[in-house]
This record gives structure tokens, C-alpha cells and sequence, in this order.
């Protein structure tokens, strides 16, 4: 918000000192100037694999490589997409409990940036506190994870993971999954709930924490001078329309 005060403020001066022609023809470069950022970054500014240089789970901060390190039973988990990707999964089990089939299991779907690693804290205190089992994996592109990520890849990838359950009811009880979803995950996690349920098995529940409307939305809040879709419609390929499914949630 700084920087939108700060360009804000250069605007208002431009204004006082330049003409009228030239101030519009500025307003027009800075909003051509955004128009070519969104159209060269838009995947590079949502999909972040990468933080600090952190890359796979093996280059993650001690006690966040693999639940094992702090003490928590899990499967590592492979599985393979319809398009040829190969996905990183763990699953843990609820701590206390013998037969995890008894207990639910929450689908974790991470925020943007980093791997799933590194909400290594999170799964402790599901899995010790609430008593539940947690499958955490990583987005296509993501941690030890191939391939590039995308809305249409992710979903993919929650296909292959759907598999798995439906293949180890030993482990997993397919009627007792919730799906929780932070940020880009809450997205994440809407959309896929909202296809299982069209496809008339909806998970038992769905968890949101701290999730975006849309990008359209978030565009609007971060480029306000792209607000208006006549603008901005033709050049934003990323939808993530969060609110669309949710709507088809409730109508279910």
C-alpha cells in the first residue's frame, strides 16, 4: 500500500505541474506499464515453489523434511496424474490412534509460497490436538513435485491423491475427509470440494483460512488501475474463482 501512496503522490504533483495531454498520456504508459507485468508474471507472482532458497523438502530447515524428524508415523506417498506427473504426499497419522480409517483426515492444501514441509508445525497440532490423520502434498511444480503448476494441473494432482485414498480405505476412510485450504489452498480446496460434490460424493467438510475471492479480486486490490474489466479481462489468464465455487457448495 506504500508504494500506491507513494505513485499516488508523484501522480497528484504531475498533475499540478505537466498539461493535461501529457498527464493522461503518463496515466495511459502506467497503466500499459501494469498491463505488461501481468501479462509476463502473473504465474510467476501467485506460484512461488521457491523461498529463500528453499526448493525440495531435503533443502527445508531441520524439522521440517519429513514429519519422521519430529516424531509423527507416516506413509510418503507417490502418486501419479492422468498427465504424467509424479506428486509428493504425506500421509500422517492422527497420533494416539491405531487405526487411522477410524478417525478423519484432513486433505491440507498450503499457501502459495514454499513447500508443504514447511507447515510441518501445523500438522503436528492437527494430528496431536484434533486427533485427525493429515494429507499434505505438494502442487504440481512444488517441493519434490514435477511438473509446472496450474489451476487445471492442481486439480489433476487432487485426482491422482483421490486415487490413492480410494485405494488404501486400510488408512483412509473416503467418507471422512475434510478438505482445509489457506490462502491459494483455500482456492484450492473450495474448487475441488465443489467437483467431488458435482460428482455426488462431497467431502464431509471444507475448511477456509484467510482465502481470496479471485484473482480478479486480488488484481483489483494490488493494481487498482486495472479494476475495470474491460481492462483487465482480456490480459488475466490465473481465475481461482473461490466465491463461484463455494456458490456451488451451497447449492448442493
Amino acid at each position: 500500500m506504500n508504494g500506491f501512496v507513494i505513485v499516488g503522490g508523484v501522480l497528484g504533483v504531475l498533475f499540478l505541474t505537466m498539461s493535461w495531454t501529457k498527464v493522461v498520456l503518463l496515466c495511459i504508459g502506467v497503466i500499459v506499464a501494469l498491463l505488461a507485468i501481468l501479462v509476463a508474471s502473473q504465474e510467476k507472482m501467485l506460484y512461488m515453489p521457491e523461498v529463500q532458497g528453499i526448493t525440495t523438502v531435503n533443502t527445508n530447515p531441520p524439522g521440517m523434511r519429513s514429519p519422521g524428524e519430529v516424531g509423527m508415523k507416516f506413509e510418503d506417498v507417490r502418486v501419479a496424474t492422468e498427465d504424467g506427473q509424479t506428486i509428493h504426499a504425506w500421509f500422517i497419522h492422527a497420533m494416539g490412534v491405531s487405526d487411522t480409517s477410524t478417525v478423519p483426515t484432513i486433505v491440507f492444501c498450503h499457501a502459495n509460497a514454499g513447500n508443504m514441509g514447511l507447515r510441518m508445525p501445523n500438522y503436528q497440532q492437527m494430528t496431536s490436538y484434533m486427533k485427525v490423520n493429515v494429507l499434505a502434498f505438494d502442487y504440481r511444480g512444488y517441493g519434490d513435485s514435477t511438473g509446472a503448476p496450474s489451476e487445471e494441473g492442481i486439480m489433476m494432482d487432487l485426482d491422482g491423491l483421490n486415487d490413492w485414498v480410494e485405494s488404501n480405505q486400510d488408512l483412509v476412510d473416503p467418507e471422512n475427509i475434510f478438505f482445509f485450504g489457506r490462502s491459494l489452498g483455500g482456492s484450492v480446496a473450495a474448487e475441488y470440494s465443489a467437483k467431488l460434490a458435482n460428482e455426488g460424493h462431497p467431502p464431509r467438510g471444507l475448511i477456509l483460512e484467510n482465502t481470496f475471492l479471485s484473482i480478479s479480486s486480488m488484481v483489483n486490490s494490488l493494481f487498482p488501475f486495472l479494476r475495470f474489466e474491460w481492462i483487465k479481462k482480456p490480459f488475466l489468464r490465473l481465475k481461482w474463482e473461490t466465491y463461484k465455487y463455494v456458490e456451488k457448495l451451497g447449492k448442493k
